[in-house]
């Protein structure tokens, strides 16, 4: 069973914000939080011309502000790091699925989430095979078509064993794990959901983190070697998260940051 998460404020980057070991730190930031319209245009000059080109394709201001938060956000926490990194400086590559990843040797891996209200960026060091997803409790009914297009047979089961009051809840528990695999994978969707399984636990209490398992996968992995969990932190929110399992019996720990306490890094 893993230990409670925390919610703290983090220090300023004055050295490396050091990773302990079998550690995951989570970056949380709310879009409609009133701080953040003042410091847009700080955390605009922080992105590369790539992705103000990508900026300057969204229409819609949500959109728009929810892409600026997301990408300043994500490089200023990778500099909590790597501090000798200014937050402009980084560069981005992305494989054939469209999962970002560094370009150079940090001993970091980073994955993002947001939904049109929270956003987070997740960091485990040294670089684990790291995928997170957020999502919100918005479904009011379960629609039998996505079930048996989306979910593996044992999910299926589950899912239409519950009481009809909690399919809901239970299909975005599943559908977060499901994403956060496939994001730690790095194959996107190009891995059909229905190809692998995942379970939760039914008696969950408090705010998490809960453990899941893989009950398959695809041929050509294993299923021992992921660690997945879910809690529900955020408000109306499940938050999933997946990673390498290099030693069997090593629990996990993740620790949920507030990412308000970097603003102090652009006045």
């Amino acid at each position: 069973m893993l230990p409670d998460l925390e919610i703290k404020t983090a220090p300023l980057a004055q050295h490396s914000w050091a990773i302990p070991a079998y550690t995951v730190q989570v970056w949380h930031w709310a879009f409609a939080d009133p701080v953040w319209p003042q410091h847009v245009p700080k955390l605009l000059a922080l992105l590369n011309a790539q992705e103000q080109q990508r900026l300057h394709a969204l229409r819609r201001p949500p959109q728009q502000q929810a892409f600026v938060l997301t990408r300043a956000l994500c490089r200023l926490v990778l500099s909590q790091y790597v501090p000798s990194m200014a937050p402009s400086d980084w560069c981005f590559g992305y494989n054939a699925h469209g999962r970002p990843a560094l370009v150079g040797q940090y001993g970091l891996d980073f994955n993002i989430a947001h939904t049109r209200s929270h956003g987070l960026v997740a960091v485990a060091a040294p670089a684990h095979s790291l995928g997170v997803d957020l999502e919100s409790l918005h479904a009011s009914y379960v629609q039998a078509k996505v079930v048996a297009s989306f979910f593996a047979a044992s999910e299926q089961a589950a899912l239409w064993a519950l009481p009809p009051e909690q399919q809901p809840e239970h299909l975005i528990e599943l559908w977060a794990l499901k994403e956060a695999y496939i994001k730690a994978r790095g194959l996107g969707l190009s891995m059909p959901l229905n190809s692998f399984g995942v379970a939760v636990p039914h008696t969950k209490a408090g705010l998490g983190p809960w453990p899941a398992v893989l009950t398959s996968t695809p041929l050509s992995d294993n299923p021992q070697h992921w660690h997945l969990m879910l809690d529900n932190r955020q408000p109306q929110h499940k938050f999933a998260l997946c990673v390498r399992q290099l030693e069997p019996l090593q629990p996990w720990r993740v620790l949920h940051l507030d990412a308000q306490s970097l603003l102090g890094l652009l006045l």
